[in-house]
């Protein structure tokens, strides 16, 4: 199935959703699927990897406040004919052609066994666009429809902005960030100072601290699993932080981050870099430092012009690691099911080399003998790694 296929379907499965966070869902998986393809991935394996539709259309209807029925009338009272018959019929007639509820009695609740309506009392009627909210309770079924007022969704979590965090840069030897569902950028700048800045709301917790040397920024995201979907994008971009290290800075990186890309170039003498992330891709570019690590799942491992001094690894599933320029005495690449393809700087014969894949080929020799170390395994796909003195 193809990005067009799938999003075609998966809007068919969740149509029952307001108009807007329809949108907002299917622009969201656009992206995801756009993003692993930008990554190196096929189009059709970017769509596999987000699993069954109909269980992620299950998932999104269940975790989803905004659940609109269409012509809710006719299913409560098809439900209530088969169930009870036409004395709860008489019943729900009388909620239904209820007074507009007054707003000090706004949230108000009607217990009648077998059915649960959640939706909004409008001119004597259930309406997604009305003012007042009435609730019926009934063991049995439920269906939530989920008001608005003033035509805007209510459920939509309040919009991003961005703020700056600055910190002197004497005494800093280590960055420690932690956040959740936020793009990560390290970069360099002239300045002497550290610069962070980053999106934030009223569902955002940030804490940034200096102690033993580490400036430690740490995001907490408390949006629902549909707050953070109708809510991904700050000018079309994903909420993110930004950190700018001084050019010369030589210390320690470590980001981690969930579903959301971590991105570092630019620095020539670090101690080290440690990255996670999940489902999201890894770029690393113009960098030096000691010992590297990277680890990811379900995208990709991107490393360009990239030197370890001690060591290097990275570690996905489901996804490419590409190399280009790549240089360390101890490397060891790790993925399944996509290939590992790209250059590394010296030469073969220096290398002890381990190449493993299943159900595909390599161009690497296994040897012994070389005063270096290279661990390269994939399943499922080609090793395709050549050596440029």
């Amino acid at each position: 199935m193809n990005k067009e296929q799938f999003l075609k379907k998966l809007r068919r499965m969740i149509r029952a959703l307001p108009p807007d966070e329809l949108e907002r869902i299917l622009a969201y998986y656009r992206e995801m699927i756009e993003d692993k393809v930008e990554n190196g991935q096929a189009e059709e394996e970017a769509v596999d990897d987000l699993g069954d539709i109909r269980d992620l259309a299950r998932k999104i209807l269940s975790e989803n406040p905004n659940r609109r029925p269409k012509n809710i009338g006719k299913i409560v009272a098809i439900a209530v004919l088969s169930l009870f018959g036409v004395v709860l019929v008489a019943a729900i007639v009388g909620v239904a052609a209820f007074r507009r509820v007054p707003a000090e009695q706004k949230g108000t609740t009607v217990d009648l066994p077998g059915i649960h309506i959640h939706g909004t009392d409008s001119n004597g009627g259930f309406s997604a666009s009305g003012q007042d909210d009435v609730i019926v309770d009934l063991p049995g079924i439920h269906i939530d429809v989920n008001g608005a007022e003033n035509g805007k969704d209510a459920s939509a979590s309040e919009s991003f902005g961005t703020k700056t965090y600055t910190a002197k840069a004497d005494g800093i030897t280590a960055l420690s960030v932690s956040a959740e569902c936020k793009k990560v950028t390290v970069e360099p700048c002239d300045s002497d100072q550290i610069t962070v800045q980053y999106a934030t709301n009223s569902d955002q917790t940030y804490d940034f601290s200096v102690a033993g040397g580490t400036l430690t920024v740490k995001n907490t995201d408390n949006r629902s699993w549909n707050s953070l979907r109708s809510a991904w994008k700050i000018n079309g971009q994903a909420p993110f932080i930004t950190i700018r290290l001084p050019r010369k800075f030589a210390g320690a990186v470590s980001a981690e981050t969930t579903n959301s890309d971590i991105r570092i170039n630019g620095f020539q003498s670090l101690k080290s870099v440690a990255c996670r992330t999940t489902n999201s891709a890894i770029t690393i570019q113009d960098l030096s430092a000691q010992d590297l690590g990277f680890e990811t799942k379900n995208a990709a491992i991107n490393l360009q012009n990239v030197s370890a001094s001690q060591k290097l690894s990275a570690e996905t599933q489901n996804a490419q690691i590409g190399l280009e320029g790549v240089t360390s005495p101890d490397i060891s690449l790790n993925t399944t099911n996509a290939i590992i393809t790209g250059t590394i700087l010296g030469r073969e014969e220096d290398y002890t080399v381990s190449a493993h894949t299943t159900n595909a080929v390599s161009n690497l020799q296994n040897r012994t003998g070389g005063s270096k170390e290279l661990s390269i395994h994939t399943t499922n796909a080609i090793i395709s790694v050549n050596f440029e003195s």
